[in-house]
């Protein structure tokens, strides 16, 4: 049943029969199938078990992609960051983290904002700042990146 479940040929009826079956196990290889159907998926998605696998999905919905960006855990919402189908305004929101590890992901991604992408350039933390300044969308076009990589005037 695992290979049926992780068969990217599978139909949509041996996938449904699959998540019927109520087996953990089975359900979580098919978070991982890109041809899960969308409603399947969004039930998964009610289940902190199955995110982490879900996040990894390029096949999730949109409002999937939205859901996992407003979750509790640090690493899910860092791995929203690099989902194919993450938004501009997820980036923007996703700026502002309370944890430096999703804020340096938002920095590095080419499609993050530029106006997001300034206010990261002043982070406190130096691996967010350094994120902003090797990221190709700044290409010098934000004047804060040039301090990023400038050391500090010396203490007189």
């Amino acid at each position: 049943m695992l290979r049926w479940a992780a068969d990217p040929r599978a139909t949509v009826t041996i996938l449904y029969r699959l998540y019927r079956e109520n087996d953990e196990e089975i359900r979580r290889v098919l978070a991982a199938n890109r041809r899960m159907p969308p409603e399947l998926l969004e039930e998964l998605a009610k289940n902190a078990d199955y995110r982490g696998i879900l996040v990894n999905n390029p096949a999730i919905p949109d409002a999937i992609v939205e859901q996992l960006a407003h979750d509790p855990s640090p690493w899910i919402r860092e791995r929203v960051v690099t989902h194919p189908k993450v938004t501009a305004s997820i980036l923007s929101r996703l700026a502002g983290d309370e944890e430096w590890k999703v804020r340096k992901a938002v920095a590095a991604n080419p499609a993050t904002p530029l106006l997001s992408l300034r206010m990261l350039a002043s982070d406190d933390i130096e691996g967010v700042r350094d994120a902003v300044a090797a990221n190709p969308t700044a290409g010098g076009r934000i004047e804060e990146v040039a301090m990023v990589r400038r050391p500090p005037p010396p203490v007189l």
